[in-house]
């Protein structure tokens, strides 16, 4: 485990709090995680993240997935111990340093398997980003394999020259073009891989890092395939507004959250937590049957689902109808992704 220096406990009174249905405790908690993840994901390229690109949008919605799963989901592995990570660092009383490592820092951090998690989804999307990462991985087994090392940023990450190189500093040639090094190396495909690294090293010049070698490989060999993303065209297409469109869901269940009743949010907080409407009739007494509890939650949802059709089918077109309790489970899904509506449903379920 990993132990911090750090003395201060800023982020377990504000879980508490949150827990307690402070919404602006958890409106200060989310700003926190996003902060968290847009640090951790800077070194990230857009493999790693919805519809491959590193944006405002993906990186809110990441920020999203890490607080949601933070908050809710239960890990049995140590130290969470089958619990929520938020619960964990509550009761173990953890520090700011160690709430860090094991929330955003740590090689197996929560932000960290939520990267993962989307890189793996991406690639099976998009075989092309499963050969590029193949080709990486044999590039750096090569470079360990057959290269010297120069001295990098740290000790864990050198860079790598040509054994013919003497030891001692050595300055980028002045005619190197990365584009015209890409060209000479697709026209050398069938070159073994070693010596195309070795081509790449000596039209630098100077010693490189095992991803800047991959990327012009990578570059040379890998075309892209026909369900990759073209970024120019990604503007206009209908894949591209995906992400956009979660983030407008989010919005509009948040707002439309808001206008409800207080027995309209008691009833759907009720209904998420998995009471029967036998209680749900026991608990709000403006609902006085059965009946009434599944004529409210349709009039809920209708209104809840002609605010998104109106604002993601803007041509009228609908989505195909859906019985009250379909719609109340995607509902659901979507509210407990919502931090501030998630704070409030937890106290008055």
């Amino acid at each position: 485990m990993h132990i911090s220096n750090d003395d201060g406990r800023t982020w377990t009174p504000r879980i508490e709090a949150h827990r307690g249905g402070a919404v602006p405790a958890s409106r200060s908690l989310l700003g926190d995680v996003l902060r968290a993840t847009d640090r951790v994901s800077r070194r990230y390229p857009g493999a790693y993240f919805e519809l491959c690109r590193r944006n405002d949008h993906a990186v809110t919605s990441f920020g999203h997935k890490v607080f949601v799963r933070l908050d809710s989901r239960v890990f049995g592995r140590f130290p969470f111990t089958d619990r929520t990570p938020f619960d964990a660092y509550v009761a173990e009383q953890m520090h700011d340093g160690d709430v860090r490592w094991h929330s955003f820092e740590a090689r197996l951090s929560i932000a960290r398997e939520v990267l993962r998690e989307q890189y793996a989804f991406n690639v099976r999307r998009h075989p092309e980003w499963a050969a590029k990462d193949a080709l990486h991985q044999d590039v750096v087994a090569a470079l360990k394999a057959d290269f010297p090392t120069w001295p990098g940023r740290s000790a864990r990450y050198p860079r790598y020259g040509l054994t013919s190189w003497p030891g001692g500093p050595r300055s980028v040639r002045p005619d190197w073009d990365r584009d015209d090094v890409v060209r000479i190396v697709t026209r050398r495909a069938g070159w073994p891989l070693a010596t195309r690294i070795e081509l790449v090293l000596a039209k630098r010049g100077a010693p490189m890092y095992p991803a800047a070698v991959s990327a012009i490989l990578q570059d040379a060999d890998v075309a892209a395939s026909d369900s990759s993303l073209d970024p120019d065209a990604l503007g206009a297409s209908r894949e591209a507004d995906a992400l956009e469109g979660t983030l407008t869901v989010r919005r509009l269940v948040a707002e439309r959250w808001a206008t409800l009743s207080d027995d309209e949010q008691q009833l759907l907080s009720l209904l998420a937590a998995g009471r029967p409407y036998r209680e749900v009739v026991e608990t709000v007494p403006s609902f006085r049957d059965p009946s009434a509890v599944t004529r409210a939650l349709a009039r809920i949802c209708d209104r809840f689902v002609s605010d998104l059709v109106a604002a993601l089918s803007p041509d009228g077109a609908g989505a195909e109808p859906l019985k009250p309790k379909q719609q109340a489970e995607l509902l659901f899904g979507v509210l407990a992704e919502l931090p501030d509506v998630r704070a409030q449903m937890e106290a008055a379920g």
